[in-house]
Order: C-alpha cells, then sequence, then structure tokens
C-alpha cells in the first residue's frame, strides 16, 4: 500500500494502475474502476466483457437479473444495506 496525502492529482490512480499492465497480459481478472481507466487502457473487444450497465458496450446485466424470488431480494439487500436483516 503506498502512502502519501490522498488528495486530488496526487498519482493514486498511476500508483494502483501501473502493476496491472503485466498481470493483464498473463491471467484472467475482474477490475473496477470508478472513472474507466481500466478500460481505456486495458478493455480488449471480443475478449473482455463489461457488466456495467450503462456502458454500451456491456452485456445488459443488471442486478436486478439476478432476482429471482423474495429470498434473493433479501440477500442482496443484505449484503448492500448495512444493518439489513434477511
Amino acid at each position: 500500500m503506498a502512502g502519501g496525502q490522498a488528495g486530488t492529482s496526487s498519482g493514486k490512480s498511476t500508483l494502483m494502475i501501473q502493476p496491472l499492465a503485466e498481470t493483464s497480459r498473463k491471467m484472467p481478472g475482474l477490475g473496477e474502476w470508478f472513472k474507466g481507466e481500466l478500460l481505456e487502457r486495458y478493455y480488449r473487444p471480443g475478449l473482455d466483457l463489461i457488466l456495467n450497465p450503462l456502458d454500451p458496450r456491456g452485456l445488459g446485466w443488471r442486478l436486478f437479473n439476478e432476482i429471482e424470488s423474495s429470498l434473493d431480494l433479501a440477500a442482496i439487500a443484505g449484503s448492500l444495506i448495512f444493518g439489513c436483516k434477511r
């Protein structure tokens, strides 16, 4: 983990993304990045899958696609909302 000031433009993204260049060529993985920097640098059309419902290149996946019963809804709510009783 890197130390330092966590302000705007302090290089946090660059520091965390750099090791992915080598790793992404060797192993499958799952990436999540708020600003979309991983897709900009590493997305390989036809090989990588995008689950972001707001990205037009995505698979059309939505969290609600996973709900088949009230038990599923309770499990999802319990994992997303702190203190939610199942």
